[in-house]
């Protein structure tokens, strides 16, 4: 697929009709994986099944930089989500518990 062609259906903001050719398909999927897209985002805007998408685009080559930013961005969010239900009640203790006053001053004072 030459850039141009690429270029010009990702400009295309048409929805795509169920009856759009399949070649027309397989060609935005293509522009679109070269893109950065995941498999996933093509196939819901393209209305078709992950594994036609798949089927489209494995010989496209992912750039390592977008697999390292979606495996860190994967990793925050399953770490957050494992974490939520402490953070939630460390809070809620905190909120709980009776506010002190200023410490006083431990330093030992010498004559």
């Amino acid at each position: 697929m030459t850039d141009s062609l690429a270029d010009e259906v990702l400009r295309s903001d048409a929805p795509v009709p169920g009856g759009e050719p399949r070649a027309v398909r397989r060609a935005r999927a293509l522009a679109l994986r070269a893109a950065g897209r995941s498999v996933p985002e093509i196939a819901g805007e393209l209305r078709v099944a992950r594994s036609t998408v798949y089927g489209w685009v494995r010989h496209v080559p992912t750039n390592p930089e977008w697999r390292a930013d979606r495996r860190r961005a994967h990793a925050k969010l399953m770490t957050d989500a494992r974490w939520a239900g402490h953070h939630d009640e460390r809070e809620r203790r905190r909120d709980a518990a009776p506010r002190r006053g200023p410490r006083p001053d431990r330093r030992r004072h010498r004559p």
